[in-house]
């Protein structure tokens, strides 16, 4: 599998080093930083998707293999300026039909 990093929100992107381990029914996902790099939006509540796609830049159809919500003192949102950092998160995982697959992260 390759990695093609997609970052989509609107208002929020993803930034630094992004890696991913499957292992079983889990993937585990570590991403450096999620940020909000406006100056006046605030968004929504954050959710980080992994998503596989048979072709490195489509992302808008394949599966969807793992979501995970942001949560804490934002309610998973973030304003003008914030951002999540040295996010961990070991995610239950679906596998995809058998195939070579691109993985994609992004917010929404």
């Amino acid at each position: 599998m390759a990695v093609a990093l997609q970052a989509f929100a609107g208002s929020a992107d993803i930034e630094g080093a992004v890696s991913y381990q499957i292992s079983g029914d889990r993937v585990t996902v570590e991403i450096e930083r999620i940020a909000n790099n406006t100056s006046n939006l605030t968004t929504g509540t954050l959710y980080l998707t992994v998503r596989m796609t048979e072709e490195s830049s489509v992302f808008d159809s394949g599966h969807n293999v793992a979501r995970h919500q942001f949560t804490g003192s934002s309610n998973g949102q973030l304003g003008p300026g914030q951002f999540f950092s040295n996010i961990h998160v070991t995610l239950e995982y679906t596998q995809p039909p058998p195939g070579t697959y691109y993985v994609h992260f992004w917010t929404s």
